[in-house]
């Protein structure tokens, strides 16, 4: 496989664009064009293309346990739910799919603990998903978590930090109503 079909693979796989590719993906594309203008080209296409084997099977894998948590949820199994879904995050750290599938079951527990802890992993999803409808989704869910916590001005700056969105969902509706509260 040519280098240039590796990095055209990468974009596909990523499903981001030459402009917004993230620090990672960045930094593996310098290293592999760094490898290849120091005559590595067989050694970096092979790594790459390892690197990226294994990216396509670690998707696979965590959407085999997303699916496995998703009906676990809807069959009442909310403990082995949450093992399962807690075990994935722990695999694969950036399974923001899995964190979300968490934050948002934990947010409906009545126990404060858990929609700190819920408070926590929207925060995250928030700062590191580029993903607009998932960043919106994780503020409004913000939103009604802190409110939920008794933190009314927490909720109400949050608010009033979302950006205006094309798309036009349940949680924009609770931001502005926020917005609109004193």
């Amino acid at each position: 496989m040519k280098l240039m079909d590796l990095y055209t693979r990468v974009v596909e796989t990523t499903g981001l664009d030459v402009i917004t590719l993230d620090s990672l993906n960045t930094a593996v594309a310098n290293c592999m064009a760094d490898l290849t203008s120091r005559g590595y080209r067989t050694f970096a296409e092979k790594h790459l293309e390892d690197f990226l084997d294994k990216e396509e099977k670690n998707d696979e894998e965590i959407e085999n346990i997303y699916n496995e948590v998703r009906e676990l949820w809807c069959t009442g199994r909310r403990e082995e739910a949450e093992k399962l879904c807690r075990e994935g995050i722990d695999r694969f750290p950036n399974a923001y799919n899995l964190m979300e599938e968490l934050a948002w079951n934990l947010s409906y527990s009545n126990k404060r603990e858990d929609r700190e802890e819920s408070i926590l992993f929207f925060e995250r999803i928030r700062a590191n998903v580029n993903d607009e409808c998932s960043r919106n989704f994780a503020l409004g869910a913000l939103v009604e978590m802190y409110m939920k916590t008794g933190q009314p001005e927490k909720a109400k700056e949050m608010a009033e930090s979302a950006p205006p969105s094309p798309i036009y969902t349940i949680d924009q509706c609770r931001l502005m109503t926020l917005r609109g509260a004193d």
